[in-house]
């Protein structure tokens, strides 16, 4: 993981955020990538990661990453964000579309 990161931190066109506790302790990590589309001027970011600990969920760990992903975006001149969630992932569904996400189609993938 600590080389992926790396990678990442290494790229202009990524961003990381982490959320601790009072202790320190990690409680919520969020990446973000700029994309450039084909089909609109603007660049468009894309949530690539989000994950709150268990014990954090409702206490607004995910809204404030959400909220830094989110300016970070617009900072950037981005149009619009982006993510894909898993279809069992129903928790995750309402968080987003409580966030003013909405579901705009299908997701295909293929292992190289």
């Amino acid at each position: 993981m600590r080389n992926r990161l790396e990678r990442l931190a290494g790229d202009p066109t990524y961003e990381l955020w982490v959320v601790e506790d009072a202790t320190g302790e990690l409680i919520g990590f969020a990446a973000g990538h700029l994309l450039f589309p084909v089909e609109d001027d603007a660049p468009a970011a894309q949530l690539i990661a989000l994950v709150t600990a268990g014990r954090a969920r409702g206490r607004g760990v995910g809204t404030a990453l959400c909220t830094m992903f989110e300016q970070w975006a617009m900072a950037k001149g981005a149009g619009r964000a982006q993510l894909n969630s898993g279809n069992r992932r129903t928790e995750a569904h309402t968080f987003y579309t409580s966030r003013g996400y909405t579901a705009s189609g299908t997701r295909f993938t293929k292992p190289l």
